[in-house]
């Protein structure tokens, strides 16, 4: 299986805990801006926005 299927697989299970499908509607920019910050932690978009809820992440962080 390639790197990046079994990175996704094993985040969809992240956190001992089934991730759900959430669907939410932002900006063109919205998206490009969590697309590069998500891409410097080396994450998916899903799991920037888990740790940023779960408090692992922070604005401040993402914008150093």
């Amino acid at each position: 299986m390639p790197k990046m299927k079994k990175r996704l697989l094993a985040e969809r299970m992240a956190w001992n805990e089934r991730k759900e499908r959430l669907g939410i509607n932002i900006t063109p920019t919205a998206i490009k801006a969590l697309d590069i910050r998500a891409q410097q932690l080396d994450l998916s978009r899903s799991e920037l926005i888990e740790q940023l809820a779960r408090g692992l992440v922070t604005m401040e962080q993402l914008d150093a």
